[in-house]
């Protein structure tokens, strides 16, 4: 689909590496978060040529430094996977 590699928890995917970089899971609650640092949506090239973009933001350089601020940004995105599938089951009924 986009050409990388999804990282999952109990099942729930919450992030991607693709091209080199990291990327976490955002939704309307914690984007403003990345979007506040300057931090950008991870976007491929889709099938048609176009640009898709993607609800999955890279990470601050600070994260992949240290594993104690990493955990917070996976703890952040593997939240807002868990909203999304749990609006996928609402949608569902």
């Amino acid at each position: 689909m986009f050409g990388g590699h999804g990282i999952y928890h109990r099942g729930t995917m919450f992030a991607l590496i693709a091209q080199d970089a990291l990327y976490i899971k955002t939704d309307e609650a914690n984007r403003p978060e990345f979007e506040a640092l300057g931090l950008g949506p991870f976007v491929y090239q889709g099938k048609n040529g176009e640009p898709m973009t993607l609800s999955y933001y890279s990470v601050p350089e600070e994260a992949l430094e240290s594993p104690a601020v990493m955990a917070e940004w996976a703890r952040s995105g593997y939240a807002c996977a868990l909203r999304a599938a749990a609006k996928k089951a609402k949608k569902k009924r």
